[in-house]
């Protein structure tokens, strides 16, 4: 993580021709100061409730290393509900293994869905970034996007027996009402 330390040891072990055994050891400490690889994600402002919309990544290799593998993971909340997306991806819907990614390089996707959660909560979409290395993936950067939903614009209820929680049993007779609203503040054409 941006901001960190780690510690890097490395020792040497050798013997010479008199049977002698040597050792040498260093540690250093390394702070990370950047991400090797940028994510920009472009989100819409709002989002409606139960609308499809499109948000969008963008990456870029900013280092002066080649990357022989890598791989982005968006962590969809339960509030998302996956549609599209511009490239092909793994069977999750959720993990795009991109390949190759040399020095200065960068790369494109476009994601398609749906929002699901209540007009009052905030949609956030994690994402991390991965470098495969000796065939395990490690983390090189990470993102969090967000977008506020927008009231959907028109509000709809359905009643049973003119109540919202009603349970029926065998024989009653069902009475349904369906209630709408325009909340928009404009007329609707084509409801």
């Amino acid at each position: 993580k941006i901001g960190t330390s780690e510690k890097i040891s490395i020792g040497v072990s050798y013997a010479s021709g008199s049977n002698s055994r040597f050792e040498l050891k260093s540690t250093k400490d390394v702070v990370i100061k950047n991400s090797p690889v940028t994510l920009l994600v472009k989100m819409p402002g709002t989002v409606i409730r139960g609308s499809l919309f499109e948000f969008e990544i963008d990456y870029k290799n900013v280092t002066q290393y080649d990357f022989p593998d890598v791989a982005l993971q968006i962590n969809y909340p339960d509030t998302f509900r996956y549609d599209s997306t511009s490239i092909p991806h793994e069977a999750a819907n959720n993990y795009w293994r991109l390949g190759r990614l040399a020095r200065g390089a960068s790369g494109n996707i476009k994601i398609k869905g749906v929002y699901t959660g209540p007009d009052e909560v905030t949609l956030e979409i994690p994402m991390i970034f991965y470098a495969q290395f000796s065939g395990k993936d490690y983390e090189i950067a990470e993102s969090k996007t967000t977008a506020t939903p927008s009231p959907s614009p028109v509000r709809l209820s359905i009643l049973v027996n003119n109540r919202e929680k009603y349970v029926a049993r065998l024989g009653d007779k069902l009475t349904f009402a369906i209630r709408y609203e325009n909340r928009s503040g404009v007329a609707l054409s084509d409801v």
